[in-house]
């Protein structure tokens, strides 16, 4: 799973995934290199009736 860096828009993979469900990624790119979290993602929408 990669989504494109907050810096340079380059692919940045997954490096953890925090307790509170937050992600860490790092650029693949080598001159950039931006380490970023982004925050969780929201639980699956399912309708329980």
């Amino acid at each position: 799973m990669h989504v494109p860096c907050t810096k340079c828009g380059k692919p940045a993979d997954l490096q953890e995934t925090k307790p509170d469900r937050s992600r860490l990624f790092l650029c693949r790119d080598k001159k950039c290199r931006e380490k970023f979290t982004l925050p969780p993602l929201p639980p699956p929408t399912q309708t329980w009736r």
